[in-house]
């Protein structure tokens, strides 16, 4: 079997843990597959906040070597380039943006599989829509184009974003003589990436948070992410509850740290205003045994999301994970996972943006009551099996078993395209840019230094051509671009 680097962004479910994003779930989905195979795993992570501390997540499997670096291309690329030489590694896999590109940048010349779980410049664009600025869209490209053209196969979560990223990589000329016939993108959907037993339930987790007994709940669970249609659920709560006194809604997690907190601060600021606030519970981020507690008590969960293309190429995740655990679900139109639990009657959707819709929704939910355990359970047996890693992984586990490197770098290691020189081409002239730069900067502090110098003004301050000099040096100040971060892409959820 193979040796193995696997790169992305935790943390990995675990029971204490309180932040748990989808791109955990997936790291965790493709460790455990490779590693069910029979492959030895390297892993470099990286947390989901970008201005996050690294950190390393509790792992259930032997690992060559378990790294721990900060959100950033090159912390990935530098951690891969050692891990690979020292370890010989025959194969990486890259999951996230940020991951992959400190990939396709680093020094290894061989096999590189990256998955996208959910289209990442659909998700820029919302992100844009958001902030009211597109500053972000080009960086955003220069994260994945780089990947494009190295990479050897990719993965996505649905037929539609594999459609979009053969679309991309025929942009980036990788539909080409050698890969015809050579399919570059596999499927793989969304997965129950809960192993373990449902815990016992524990009556009265909710009670304790200030929900009377036996009160119908509804359950919101996870990040209020940019394409979180915040006002479309407080106005579906609104009428829900105002007609019927005796229902409750819970929130477990919010604010996504470091990346998105306005969305739920803008539905927390309406909460705090509305006639219904004593029956609102904003809960935080919970440890994962506490999120079950509570899944395990509510009676309906929803998710209520704007009409976006992130949502039609990407994945609802947390859908599964509450059938898994019992609840009654509703959510608003979107993407193939949805729109496949909703055929088979797993869930009941509604239209983006139709406050009316959702309230007749919860309330035709509500009504059901929550499921009895015999129900719960062969719910649970049906999502266990068709939402199973052995079956769903198959592509990627199939993948390592033999990696190899794409038909068109099979020669040269490098694709020989236009764009793939031009890229190139970008790259050393940027080099080249940063280099002058530094260097004019390095000379204006001098002229500023030399100009308050009382020692160099007594020698020269009387000669014309010197001093002009250093005034025309430090009228170049304002081509020297401001010493700051460059904007970039947070990590994604899908």
């Amino acid at each position: 079997m193979s040796r193995i680097l696997v790169a992305g962004i935790g943390p990995l479910p675990d029971p204490k843990q309180r932040h748990v994003f989808a791109p955990g779930l997936r790291l965790l989905s493709f460790l455990r597959s490779l590693r069910n195979d029979g492959h030895e795993l390297a892993l470099v992570e990286a947390p989901f906040n970008p201005d996050g501390a690294p950190s390393k997540s509790a792992v259930p499997m032997p690992l060559l070597e378990h790294a721990a670096v900060a959100a950033e291309p090159a912390e990935f690329r530098a951690a891969i380039n050692r891990i690979s030489t020292q370890r010989n590694i025959e194969a990486v896999v890259a999951t996230s943006d940020v991951a992959a590109l400190g990939a396709a940048t680093s020094s290894f010349p061989g096999p590189l599989y990256v998955d996208y779980y959910g289209h990442p410049l659909a998700e820029r664009q919302q992100q844009a829509a958001e902030a009211n600025n597109n500053a972000a869209l080009a960086k955003a490209w220069e994260y994945v184009l780089p990947v494009l053209l190295r990479a050897d196969r990719f993965s996505a979560c649905s037929q539609a974003q594999r459609l979009a990223l053969l679309g991309e990589l025929g942009a980036a000329g990788r539909l080409n003589a050698q890969t015809c016939g050579h399919d570059l993108v596999d499927v793989i959907p969304p997965v129950l990436a809960i192993h373990e037993e449902l815990p016992p339930s524990r009556a009265g987790f909710l009670r304790e948070r200030g929900i009377p007994a036996g009160a119908p709940v509804i359950l919101s669970t996870g990040g209020f992410n940019n394409w979180f249609d915040e006002e479309t659920l407080f106005g579906g709560l609104q009428k829900v509850m105002m007609a019927d006194h005796e229902i409750h809604f819970a929130a477990t997690g919010g604010e996504i740290p470091g990346a998105v907190v306005d969305v739920f601060r803008r539905f927390r600021d309406r909460v705090r205003s509305s006639a219904f606030a004593d029956r609102v519970h904003l809960l935080g981020w919970l440890e994962h045994d506490d999120f079950l507690a509570a899944c395990r008590e509510a009676w309906v969960a929803v998710v209520c999301d704007h009409p976006t293309l992130e949502g039609e190429l990407g994945a609802r995740t947390r859908t599964i994970g509450w059938l898994w655990s019992g609840l009654r679900v509703v959510c608003t139109e979107s993407g193939e996972n949805v729109r496949a639990l909703s055929d088979a009657r797993w869930i009941r959707t509604v239209r983006p943006r139709d406050t009316s819709a959702l309230a007749d929704a919860l309330r035709a939910e509500l009504a059901l009551g929550r499921r009895g355990e015999a129900e719960a359970e062969s719910l649970r047996r049906e999502v266990r099996r068709r939402f199973s890693e052995e079956e769903l992984f198959l592509p990627v586990v199939r993948w390592a078993r033999r990696p190899r490197v794409a038909h068109d770098r099979e020669h040269t290691g490098k694709v020989q395209n236009p764009l793939a020189d031009w890229q190139r081409f970008v790259l050393a002239e940027r080099n080249r840019v940063e280099e002058l730069e530094g260097q004019l900067a390095a000379a204006i502090e001098l002229a500023d230094r030399l100009e308050g110098s009382r020692l160099f003004n007594s020698f020269f301050g009387g000669r014309p051509e010197i001093m002009g000099a250093l005034a025309r040096i430090r009228s170049l100040r304002k081509v020297v671009p401001p010493s700051s971060d460059a904007v970039k892409p947070p990590p994604h959820e899908s």
